[in-house]
């Protein structure tokens, strides 16, 4: 494992569609799920020994507000809120934003509504997400899109693809390369917001 230094992090990297960088978590591994202080610190720290160019580094935290996910989330330059038009969903999506507004200061979000039907839900529940954050917290949420429920998915697992390697003209597939085209007209930000992002200087200075 690279934590406990067995192994360099070159060596569990897995390469993905159109030259991707995929660091795979452990499966089953609960240890993993439940870092400590500095195994989380450890982590960023080699991250910051990839030789290769990175463009983006996406961290996939999962649900909840543990703290493995309130952490690397403060060590992200943007924090993505993933969120389904379910009310449960929504009310989840909230209490992260509040306990990183409020425990951690952070004040910028952007969100993405996954699995709709059409743009209108995509967009009235982003709507109703946006009127309570607006109203109890003082935040700033971006809408950045949404992905359309799509039941290739189920297949693209199955094969352990990803969906737009092989099925480019699904439902979905659009939604994919709006959310590409979002990122990319990001502007590069000039400095890192401060804390923990070590990772984030090294890619602004190189």
């Amino acid at each position: 494992m690279v934590l406990e230094g067995h192994k360099a992090l070159e060596d569990v990297l897995v390469t993905g569609p159109g030259g991707m960088l995929i660091l795979p978590a452990g499966s089953g591994v609960p240890e993993l799920a439940d870092l400590n202080e500095v195994q989380r610190l450890q982590l960023l720290t080699v991250l910051e020994t990839l030789e290769q160019e990175i463009d983006f580094l996406l961290i996939d935290t999962g649900a909840g507000i543990s703290a493995n996910v309130m952490y690397f989330n403060m060590a992200a330059q943007d924090i993505v809120v993933v969120v389904t038009p379910e009310p449960t969903s929504i009310t989840d999506a909230y209490a992260l934003m509040k306990v990183l507004c409020t425990k951690y200061d952070e004040k910028h979000f952007k969100v993405i509504m996954n699995n709709v039907v059409h743009a209108k839900e995509a967009k009235e529940a982003f709507r109703r997400l946006h009127l309570v954050a607006e109203r109890f917290l003082n935040i700033s949420i971006d809408y950045l899109g949404f992905i359309l429920h799509d039941m290739s998915f189920s297949q693209a697992v199955r094969q352990q693809r990803a969906l737009l390697d092989i099925y480019p003209s699904s439902v979905a597939a659009p939604g994919f390369r709006t959310l590409a085209q979002q990122l990319l007209a990001t502007p590069e930000a000039t400095y890192p917001k401060g804390g923990i992002q070590f990772f984030w200087q090294r890619l602004l200075t190189r």
